[in-house]
């Protein structure tokens, strides 16, 4: 994943993501895999689809997680969820965590991994929180010496519906972007079709397959899939063609603001300067005369 931020302050983003793909004696739509399609961007967020999963990166994202106790993880171990989830048209029930950032998923051979690493930072501490709703896997990178402070929070959320979100926390400015890796990977037999084969708005949109709901994305002109009802709304709204220039708008509306805002408080600073300043010198005038 390679997305460029400001890095003025350390940040806390969401990250929805999805990056490679490796199908293994793939065939039919298998052989037409999608490059990562940006359907739209700007300084603070960033929506793309890639074949079988969407990515969304967004700024200063509120953490679902506030509630529930963590408990520690050994230097690996394996992990039963409390139910099934999907993850590249699989249902696995466990995965096995390792403290070098690393979530291990397999299932009768296949096997698939979510990776988060920070370069020169291995002393890692893994926790878990189970819920119903989600499994949340949090890792606590330290210092590699004597205070082993914690410097970073990195937690991935693994959700039934397949959604996975994957959450930065108190990353310090210097750490540069090029020291984080974070990725989603998967070495599996093809799954059946899937919604990008249609490759017209009408036989996306006259689709009738039960499990999943197929969307014409306008934006790149591509039929993508949508099985998670959390996210179904946005994907519909993000494609939309006639969202462009509304988002362009709101973007420059938020920026002339932002400069608005800063030009008024450097008047307002500038006119006290200047009138104390004025003060001190008729101050220091009638001072000077009264001496005289």
């Amino acid at each position: 994943m390679r997305y460029n931020f400001s890095f003025g302050l350390s940040i806390s983003f969401y990250l929805f993501i999805v990056l490679l793909h490796n199908f293994l004696d793939c065939q039919d739509h298998c052989e037409q895999l999608l490059d990562d399609k940006v359907v739209h961007e700007n300084g603070s967020y960033k929506y793309s689809y890639n074949n079988y999963y969407a990515q969304r990166i967004r700024l200063n994202q509120s953490h679902p997680v506030v509630n529930g106790s963590f408990t520690n993880l050994f230097e690996f171990e394996t992990v039963f969820s409390l139910f099934k989830f999907k993850y590249y048209g699989i249902d696995p029930d466990h995965f096995i965590a390792y403290s070098k950032g690393e979530i291990v998923i397999r299932k009768n051979g296949d096997f698939g991994t979510i990776s988060n690493r920070i370069a020169n930072i291995v002393y890692t501490e893994l926790q878990l929180l189970q819920e119903y709703q989600y499994i949340a896997v949090r890792m606590l990178y330290r210092e590699r010496n004597k205070s082993a402070r914690i410097v970073a929070n990195i937690t991935s959320l693994i959700y039934p519906s397949g959604k996975i979100s994957i959450y930065y926390e108190k990353i310090p400015v210097e750490i540069e972007e090029s020291k984080r890796q974070s990725k989603i990977s998967c070495k599996f037999a093809c799954v059946s079709k899937i919604c990008s084969t249609y490759n017209s708005q009408k036989a996306c949109e006259n689709s009738t397959r039960s499990n999943v709901a197929c969307i014409w994305c306008e934006r790149i002109n591509v039929c993508i899939d949508s099985n998670d009802q959390d996210t179904h709304d946005l994907k519909i709204n993000d494609c939309r063609i006639e969202n462009i220039n509304t988002d362009v708008h709101e973007e420059t509306k938020q920026n002339k603001s932002s400069r608005c805002l800063y030009v008024a408080i450097t008047l307002v600073i500038s006119f006290f300067v200047l009138f104390y300043g004025c003060l001190i010198w008729i101050w220091f005038r009638r001072r000077q005369r009264y001496s005289e």
